[in-house]
């Protein structure tokens, strides 16, 4: 589940196999739809996303761990990795107006965070990229 959900962050997709609940779907897609919208703002207020969703802040994070496999935390810091390396393939923008762009005012933060989730720093990141240009 976790891969699954993992792969469709990444991708920006929402899940289209039929062994999910039409609800949930629609739930994740609204949750990654307010996450997006605000992702830049830096802290997320979680209070605040769950008002937004209609719900409180404790069924916000039971749902989305029961859907997703992952804690609300985990799932919007993936969402800021994918959006990190999406910038990173599509623009030149320095790393640290990129950490800045996924919500992330702490670029030793970012680049640590950004490692443990691809395996290489942002640099390392974007280095290969060009090479295979």
């Amino acid at each position: 589940l976790r891969e699954k959900y993992l792969l469709l962050i990444e991708h920006d997709k929402t899940p289209e196999t039929t062994d999910i609940p039409e609800r949930d779907k629609l739930f994740v897609e609204k949750f990654r739809k307010a996450v997006s919208e605000n992702i830049a703002k830096g802290k997320m207020d979680y209070d605040a996303l769950a008002y937004s969703l209609c719900t409180s802040r404790t069924s916000l994070n039971r749902r989305i761990k029961s859907i997703t496999g992952f804690t609300t935390t985990e799932f919007i810091a993936q969402m800021r990795m994918a959006k990190a390396k999406k910038l990173l393939d599509e623009t030149d923008k320095p790393i640290n107006i990129i950490a800045m762009e996924c919500g992330i005012d702490n670029v030793p933060y970012f680049n640590t965070m950004f490692k443990k989730t691809t395996g290489m720093t942002p640099t390392q990141y974007k280095t290969r990229r060009k090479r295979s240009d």
